[in-house]
């Protein structure tokens, strides 16, 4: 399930996206107005990020924190709950090999 909507964060406004997996958030996703003055007030609180996009900084023992740019130049900060994202990424290898044997076996 994902909830969307306006959301404000270090004094810069965007767009937040939450997503959860059995009633807990797994993922929050903010897309930034600012999001060069959003990157270096978020860099000064939580230390250097990392340079390259795609690339997990671990801010927590169970959240890391990336960052991707899109072809339009907009920037996601991507924060994931590690112990929630695990548990979902073994249900979806646990069920789409199930899901894959079972339509080979019908081919």
């Amino acid at each position: 399930m994902e909830s969307r909507g306006p959301f404000s964060d270090l004094g810069v406004s965007g767009q937040l996206e939450l997503t959860f997996y059995n009633d807990r958030l797994m993922a929050a996703q903010f897309m930034p107005n600012e999001s060069e003055r959003y990157f270096k007030l978020l860099s000064e609180q939580l230390g250097k990020l990392p340079e390259a996009t795609g690339k997990k900084k671990q801010i927590s023992a169970d959240v890391s924190l990336s960052y991707y740019r899109d072809a339009d130049g907009s920037v996601r900060f991507y924060w994931d709950y590690l112990p929630v994202s695990k548990e979902w990424n073994n249900w979806v290898g646990k069920y789409s090999s199930m899901f894959l044997s079972q339509s080979n076996r019908s081919s």
